[in-house]
């Protein structure tokens, strides 16, 4: 392993990591002034052993409705094109986290048009979550049924008029 740190055309450092001192550069990075600051590509953490295509093919077989999951996968590869793998990799994960409510995920999302692997992991964690069941409320027993009995105080109008500063009419 060879770790050296280069200069480029405009006279910024870089941290270059080689298998060989004279082989094929594994890495190539700016080189970070301060201190505690990751150096990462996202690609260093993806598989890129797998072509997207298979790829996709892996995540929709972990669905019963295999029709269903690859349309809303097509739908997701075709509205983030730059991050296909990424969204693939969401769904894997919601598919590893959530087994049992995945296909009612995905058709909540297909039904509410939810586009997108970060809002399908959130459907899969709500549906997943366990519910605390409220009791049925009780009906509500009158203290007296029988209401027949009651009188009601009437007025003649001109007792509101008189009350209200008005005409009668």
């Amino acid at each position: 392993m060879a770790i050296e740190i280069e200069q480029d055309k405009n006279d910024q450092k870089r941290l270059t990591i080689r298998k060989h001192p004279d082989g094929e550069v594994l890495a190539n990075h700016p080189l970070e002034t301060s201190t505690g600051k990751l150096i990462k590509n996202k690609n260093h953490g993806r598989d890129r052993s797998k072509g997207i295509q298979s790829y996709k093919e892996t995540v929709a077989q972990q669905f019963k409705d295999l029709e269903l999951a690859s349309r809303y996968i097509d739908v997701l590869m075709e509205k983030y094109p730059r991050y296909k793998r990424d969204q693939l990799a969401v769904l894997q994960k919601a598919a590893a986290e959530y087994p049992t409510v995945i296909d009612d995920a995905l058709h909540k999302c297909m039904s509410e048009h939810l586009m997108s692997a970060n809002d399908f992991i959130d459907v899969a964690k709500y549906l997943a979550a366990p519910r605390k069941k409220t009791p049925p409320i009780p009906a509500v027993k009158a203290i007296r049924s029988d209401s027949t009995d009651i009188t009601v105080e009437t007025h003649p109008m001109s007792t509101y008029t008189e009350i209200l500063g008005g005409a009668a009419s």
